[in-house]
């Protein structure tokens, strides 16, 4: 689910029916992923939803340092260190050069595990 509000619509309304309705979450983890911003509706909190949740993560590690780590960002430092723990596998993507293959290794775990 990729929010896409459009003019007259709510991004976070959208965004929470997607939350509500996911069964797990793809994380793009950009070095910035997870920063807190006072916004709302931002990666810190549907991280948070989906670890509160505990839905299934997908991660996708497009950054050098794991887990990410946002630049001046405490809260989104701490929380992405409790949810990205060692253990959790992640796809490396960092070139940004292999979507075939991303899409494939996320298809291939969503299967294997039946979430949908």
């Amino acid at each position: 689910f990729v929010v896409e509000a459009t003019v007259g619509q709510s991004f976070a309304d959208l965004t929470r029916i997607g939350l509500c309705r996911a069964k797990g979450m793809v994380t793009f983890c950009t070095s910035e992923y997870g920063a807190y911003t006072g916004v709302g509706y931002e990666t810190f909190h549907e991280l948070e939803f989906a670890h509160d949740h505990r839905l299934p993560l997908f991660p996708i590690r497009l950054c050098e340092q794991w887990p990410p780590a946002p630049q001046n960002n405490e809260r989104g430092i701490y929380q992405n260190q409790f949810v990205f723990k060692n253990g959790l596998v992640y796809i490396d993507d960092r070139q940004m050069n292999k979507a075939q293959h991303v899409a494939d290794q996320i298809a291939n775990s969503v299967a294997r595990i039946g979430i949908f």
